[in-house]
């Protein structure tokens, strides 16, 4: 009896319980990926899968080539960042930025934003070390350093063009680039302001002399990541006269995991780290715990869409006699909360969007707006973001107390994407 009524629950509540649960692991500090890879199969079992399919599932979202290359993006990453950590060149890139702006609370903001311009997956990890350097004497503690990189990390994918998410809206919506970027860059100063007044309020700062010298030092010192921007433009290229879909999200991976090999090499030259030096940086035993995070991440995924989760959840909603605009906002939302990632949602949810939307794309962007930024809220709430996860894990930082300080932010951007709503609606 009870267990009949425990599958016959919907899949919405099914879903936000299991993330109960990774929340509740998470505060335990427990391994991300080893709670991952337990609430793969727990959902598994609740959405009446058989266990022999859930492990296929499983299996096949670890030999797939595109969950190989994004764990290997994520280590090289994370070797990338030690590298230039063991060079000295993260502290110079700091020290020159900081003289460069004059205030620790600009330093601390743009790192990550820097890092942001480029849509690496697990970007987040590569600016972590940044942040620790630059707020050693801001007082700041675990929670409110991942948060800050956390939050700044992700103000530009409201419009950003080489963002997936952003073309693959544009795409679907048959909306012109330049009119959703127009519409969209709004989101990206509330992020900002949000961000400074609500996430690094309580630091201390400085007014130190602005040092204008400093800016070819600091161009210098960014060159890695230069390389890493250049090689994504040149992708980028490439990837517009392509047609293969498939073959480009692992194209992506693996052009990213060239730009980083291309960016170490630079590192080590430059700073002539030792070769031996670079093997153990490269075959460091918390490498191997990314790797399994990764894998976790694209597993827990893969369960979802073979349970037909999201499926039951979309069916559960058309059936309702729910407004069309709490559709809009819900739909997009769950979808980022339960994928942690921009195309997640943007792929999942607006097709049936754009069934609900009435004429044409410049009749209902106000719509679209909405529907991208309560989708994006999402994401940035969800506990299986992978730029969330890999800042929790890299500053050893509750999970809940991170939560906590981006909680308002969010509400402040959830306010100025209502009022865009209501605006573009008159105008």
């Amino acid at each position: 009896m009870e267990t009949t009524f425990l599958l016959s629950i919907p899949p919405l509540v099914k879903v936000l319980a299991v993330f109960g649960l990774i929340l509740i692991l998470g505060r335990l500090k427990w391994p991300m990926g080893a709670i991952l890879l337990i609430a793969t199969p727990i959902l598994g079992l609740w959405s009446q899968m058989e266990t022999k399919a859930i492990f296929i599932s499983i299996w096949n979202s670890f030999k797939s080539p595109y969950t190989l290359s994004l764990c290997f993006v994520i280590v090289f990453i994370l070797v990338l960042s030690r590298a230039m950590r063991e060079g000295g060149q993260l502290e110079r890139i700091v020290y020159a930025f900081q003289n460069m702006v004059g205030r620790r609370h600009l330093s601390i903001a743009s790192l990550p934003a820097l890092i942001g311009l480029l849509p690496m997956p697990g970007g987040a990890i590569f600016s972590a070390p940044m942040i620790e350097t630059a707020s050693m004497k801001n007082g700041m503690n675990s929670e409110e350093k991942a948060a800050a990189n956390y939050w700044f990390r992700h103000i530009w994918e409201y419009w950003w063009p080489l963002y997936p998410g952003v073309i693959l809206t544009v795409a679907l919506m048959e909306i012109e680039l330049g009119k959703l970027i127009l519409k969209q860059f709004p989101l990206t100063a509330i992020a900002i302001a949000a961000g400074f007044f609500l996430i690094l309020r309580k630091s201390a700062d400085d007014n130190s002399r602005i040092d204008l010298s400093s800016i070819c030092k600091f161009v210098f010192e960014v060159i890695p990541v230069l390389l890493v921007i250049l090689f994504f433009v040149i992708f980028r290229f490439l990837l517009s006269i392509s047609q293969d879909i498939s073959l480009l999200r692992i194209s992506q991976n693996i052009s990213f995991l060239a730009a980083l090999v291309l960016s170490t090499t630079w590192v080590c030259l430059i700073n002539r780290i030792p070769f031996k030096k670079m093997v153990a940086l490269t075959f460091n035993k918390s490498n191997l715990s990314m790797f399994i995070l990764g894998v976790g991440i694209m597993a827990f995924k893969g369960i979802l869409q073979d349970s037909h989760a999201l499926v039951g959840i979309k069916d559960d909603l058309s059936a309702s006699a729910i407004p069309t605009t709490l559709v809009i906002v819900f739909l997009p939302f769950l979808s980022g909360l339960v994928t942690g990632i921009t195309v997640g949602f943007v792929g999942s949810s607006f097709p049936l969007l754009l069934s609900l939307l009435p004429g044409a794309p410049a009749d209902y962007i106000q719509y679209i707006v909405l529907a991208y930024g309560c989708g994006y809220t999402g994401v940035l709430l969800s506990p299986v973001h992978i730029c969330l996860i890999l800042t929790r894990d890299y500053f050893k930082a509750n999970l809940v107390g991170i939560y906590k300080l981006i909680l308002a932010p969010i509400l402040s951007l959830l306010a100025g994407i209502i009022l865009l709503f209501f605006l573009y609606g008159r105008f």
